[in-house]
């Protein structure tokens, strides 16, 4: 699969919170919320134990940028329309909607992360892990495959567009060149 950051296999969620004021709320013998805030949930997929929730940082929002940007585009914080960066379980056709389900509960959101996944999150799967993983891959590099393929036929078209722009060149350049040759002899 080549070299790939171990970030981008992590199941990372950026979501509003209202912490509670410990503080406040003894003081006032109830529950005492501070200001909404955005917080991160940053977890292994496949692991439930990894689950690291807190305020979000500057160091957050550099490691992650696009899910950063994609949070707040989906949260109307700033114009324009965001994607899940790489290849979304919900568009993979292979999984039916249990398998997806369970999946997402794990928090595997792409094709990537499952392919990825180690022996530990593909224990974390179930049963079919080894083989969704073994699909996955597969998967990845017949999309690979094909994309290479589309871009080598993209290529091909257009040298074979130049190479008839370059003949039709030179065919409405030969009579200048047989008149120039006939008026030096």
């Amino acid at each position: 699969m080549g070299a790939q950051n171990p970030d981008d296999l992590l199941s990372v969620e950026f979501y509003w919170h209202e912490p509670v004021d410990k503080w406040a709320s003894e003081e006032q013998g109830k529950i005492v919320k501070r200001d909404r805030m955005p917080f991160v949930r940053i977890m292994i997929p496949g692991n439930q134990n990894s689950i690291l929730e807190t305020a979000v940082t500057e160091h957050h929002k550099m490691r992650w940028p696009q899910k950063w940007l994609y949070w707040q585009m989906k949260e109307g914080l700033i114009a324009g329309e965001g994607q899940v960066h790489g290849w979304s379980i919900e568009d993979w056709p292979e999984l039916d909607e249990e398998i997806r389900r369970h999946l997402r509960f794990l928090r595997f959101q792409t094709v990537e992360q499952i392919a990825g996944a180690n022996d530990h999150q593909v224990g974390q799967m179930g049963m079919g892990g080894l083989a969704l993983r073994r699909k996955a891959r597969d998967a990845m590099a017949t999309r690979m495959d094909s994309h290479v393929r589309e871009e080598l036929d993209k290529r091909d078209a257009q040298i074979e567009e130049l190479t008839k722009a370059v003949a039709a060149l030179q065919a409405a350049t030969a009579p200048q060149e047989q008149k120039t040759l006939s008026l030096r002899k």
